[in-house]
């Protein structure tokens, strides 16, 4: 079966290439289900007798009431289905729980993908028609730069999709090309399942289209599905993907002895906050400051234009390891965008900085653009300032910087309190399955 996943810049290529591997995984599971859960059961659940298919489920492991619970949803996970909790009083012999997975499971799940995306999800094994990793902007003058690009992908992946049979389309966030792309693809015979939808942390409106071009919607906020689900919509939440991706990494929680520096991966942004940065940056700290580079960097040019910004420091420069870069910090500078959501899960006290074009700030003043309440991720799921925003229409100073980022070094109080802040985010977020649970929905499409 055709799956088309078209994601727009780092963030979705990362939860693309989850997606990917999500059900990839569960297309291997279905293969042979019994030897599959068998093989489950041994490595979740602790033996208290010799094993065989058709023993006492009970007698067999050592299991109570929550623990059965637990490997209910490991099972969902594993085999992308939806298993109702009563089912388990019904387990009486290993063979049961079998049969409870097998009537759920359709065993002709086997996809061949294809995208648009960037390198995550090339690794991940997608036939990529584009490279969206250079589409981002989030301004006029840069939507004009970038248009002609993207313009003419999109049609390209329009022949695509009208070649050969129709099957699974997955637009990941980046409204602009995916709403005309998922219409595109509805049209054609495409089944299409919005995950992310573009504008989805608002808390007053949702796009209008959405239910119109999807015939399922996952979004990463609770407050969006009950909007889009009054729209019309068939839509979920089952959390924020980011809670998976950081489930998942191997990163472990270490010394914090760093200063994490996530600095955009859009071209513009870094040529408009790395000279705040490092202009900031010095007499306010000795800390070595590490870098978290996103894979579309060239990573030799960028340490090149740093070491002319800012000679003499021996500063770290990691690309790929966003959430290494978190954990090991004590405090981070985070140019906005998802990096912010990433920071506060990895408990990373933060401040954000966003500096703006010239370009841009004749945008804001010629179209009399208000500045929002609140511009960083976790501020607005709060709804309440609880990290420092410096991003004003008129540019940021580093005076402004240097005092918001040693309040942040020198004052335990401030920093305890962003914490506590991140573990009720933490918690508004839910679940750290939702990467899971769409592969599962996904694959539900096509019973």
């Amino acid at each position: 079966m055709r799956v088309f996943i078209s994601a727009g810049e780092a963030s979705g290529d990362a939860y693309g290439a989850s997606l990917v591997q999500n059900l990839t995984r569960m297309s291997e599971a279905r293969v042979d289900v019994r030897k599959r859960v068998f093989e489950i059961m041994h490595r979740e659940l602790g033996p208290l007798e010799p094993f065989t298919p058709e023993g006492s489920f009970r007698r067999c492991w050592d299991v109570d009431s929550m623990e059965d619970l637990e490997f209910l949803l490991v099972l969902e996970s594993e085999f992308g289905v939806s298993i109702p909790e009563d089912e388990i009083s019904r387990w009486m012999t290993n063979e049961d729980v079998v049969r409870s997975v097998r009537s759920r499971v359709s065993e002709t799940f086997s996809p061949h993908f294809e995208g648009i995306g960037g390198a995550r999800m090339r690794a991940a094994g997608v036939q990529l028609y584009a490279d969206s990793s250079k589409w981002g902007a989030i301004s006029i003058a840069q939507a004009v730069r970038v248009f002609v690009r993207v313009w003419s992908s999109l049609i390209r992946t329009k022949k695509h999709l009208r070649k050969g049979p129709s099957g699974l389309f997955i637009p990941i966030d980046f409204g602009f090309a995916n709403i005309r792309l998922a219409r595109f693809a509805k049209k054609n015979g495409w089944k299409v399942l919005y995950f992310v939808p573009p504008g989805s942390w608002r808390r007053d409106r949702q796009g209008k289209d959405i239910p119109i071009i999807s015939d399922a919607v996952v979004t990463p906020f609770p407050w969006s599905a009950d909007t889009l689900t009054k729209m019309g919509a068939d839509a979920y939440w089952f959390g924020h993907p980011i809670k998976q991706l950081i489930a998942e990494n191997q990163s472990g929680e270490q010394e914090r002895k760093t200063i994490a520096v996530l600095p955009g991966s859009r071209q513009h942004e870094l040529e408009m906050n790395l000279p705040l940065i490092a202009a900031s940056v010095q007499g306010i700290t000795t800390d070595p400051l590490e870098f978290g580079l996103a894979p579309s960097l060239d990573v030799q040019e960028f340490r090149k234009e740093w070491n002319r910004l800012a000679p003499g420091r021996s500063d770290i420069f990691t690309v790929g390891d966003t959430y290494g870069v978190l954990k090991r910090a004590k405090v981070g500078i985070i140019c906005s965008g998802t990096a912010t959501l990433e920071a506060a899960l990895c408990r990373c006290p933060m401040i954000v900085v966003y500096q703006i074009s010239k370009a841009m700030q004749r945008e804001v003043k010629l179209l009399r653009m208000k500045r929002p309440q609140f511009i960083a991720l976790p501020n607005i799921i709060l709804n309440r300032m609880s990290v420092p925003e410096l991003a004003e229409a008129e540019g940021v100073t580093k005076e402004q910087v240097q005092k918001a980022l040693a309040e942040l070094l020198n004052n335990d109080a401030v920093r305890r309190q962003q914490l506590a802040d991140f573990d009720e985010l933490d918690t508004l977020l839910g679940p750290a399955n939702a990467i899971s649970k769409t592969a599962a929905l996904a694959i539900n499409l096509f019973k």
